[in-house]
This record gives C-alpha cells, structure tokens and sequence, in this order.
C-alpha cells in the first residue's frame, strides 16, 4: 500500500474496532488524539476532523486529500513524545490485527 492508502485504512480499521481495546487503552487513545489534535493548527482542525468522521463512516475520499491528511496528521504525531508515538502505533496496530 502507499502511505496514504495505509494511513486512511488505519483510520478505519480503529474505528470498526475501537472494543478490541480495553477501557484503559481506550482512555489513553483519547489523550494522545487529544494531543496530537493540539498539535494542527486551528484552521485545518475542523477540516482533519471531518475526513476523518467521513473515513470512520466509509465514506469515499479522493487520494489528494487522503495524502494531505496523512501529511498534516503526520506532522502532528511528530509533536508527540516517542512513547506516544509507540504507543499510538500500538492501538492502530492492535485495531489492525482485530480487523482481520
């Protein structure tokens, strides 16, 4: 896959399986997307949010905005601390792994 193909399939892969977290991964998932929202500036936040609500409902996206996404939510995790970063990495993999 291309990056942004993975990025955009990792996001749905959560959502269809954000219960194979516990509740506790479930907090912290909270907090590091919380943190890494603070990290995009405000005027692309509203625009990353709603890709992202039309990722989680299946909608269509065009590759251009799947890239752009990637880049603009990429830049923002890089804020976040290694553990963060690992720890992310974590919940969309578990999410993945459930998936299939």
């Amino acid at each position: 896959l291309e990056p942004d193909q993975a990025f955009r399939r990792s996001l749905a892969a959560l959502a269809e399986n954000i219960a194979a977290l516990t509740p506790a991964e479930k907090g912290e998932l909270s907090r590091l997307t919380t943190a890494t929202y603070a990290g995009v500036p405000w005027k692309d936040r509203a625009r990353l949010a709603d890709y992202v609500e039309r990722v989680r409902k299946g909608a269509t996206t065009p590759p251009e905005e799947d890239r752009a996404m990637a880049a603009l939510l990429a830049t923002a995790e890089s804020r976040l601390s290694g553990e963060g970063r690992l720890k992310l990495q974590g919940f969309y993999e578990k999410a993945i792994l459930a998936k299939n």
